[in-house]
């Protein structure tokens, strides 16, 4: 859902998501995503190490537990139900499920001319457009 609410809303061109670089160090510089995302793996290393050390990390009591007892209940029932049916058979209802998934996605992206999509704006637009008349390539 979030990639398709991305694509519709064209976030990867805001100015928030720009390519900007962060100096680590003198000589090292790293795009600023990947700062933040190497930031918040190193907080949940440090965290789940702590939980870890500190004792028990899930909880005995409360919403989650009986979240998760009514859910391995339904999938005890749903595989108890579907239990006479081979594996193979299993496996094909998947795989068709996610062959018409995704040609319901090809077809309706098809659907869409380019005259209706959004018009993509970034850093670049001020450059020339790419085309394929040579007569853009002259020389200087």
């Amino acid at each position: 859902m979030i990639a398709l609410v991305w694509d519709r809303r064209d976030w990867g061109a805001s100015r928030l998501l720009r390519d900007r670089q962060v100096r680590l160090g003198r000589a090292r510089s790293v795009p600023l995503t990947t700062a933040v995302s190497a930031a918040l793996m190193i907080m949940m290393g440090v965290l789940t190490s702590a939980l870890a050390v500190t004792g028990q990390g899930m909880a005995t009591s409360g919403w989650q537990v009986s979240s998760a007892a009514r859910l391995q209940h339904w999938a005890f029932l749903a595989r108890d139900a579907l239990d006479w049916l081979p594996g193979w058979a299993g496996a094909a209802l998947v795989l068709g499920a996610l062959a018409l998934l995704l040609a319901i996605g090809v077809r309706q992206r098809r659907a869409v001319s380019p005259a209706d999509r959004p018009p993509h704006t970034s850093a670049g637009d001020d450059l020339p457009a790419k085309t394929d008349d040579p007569a853009h390539l002259e020389t200087s």
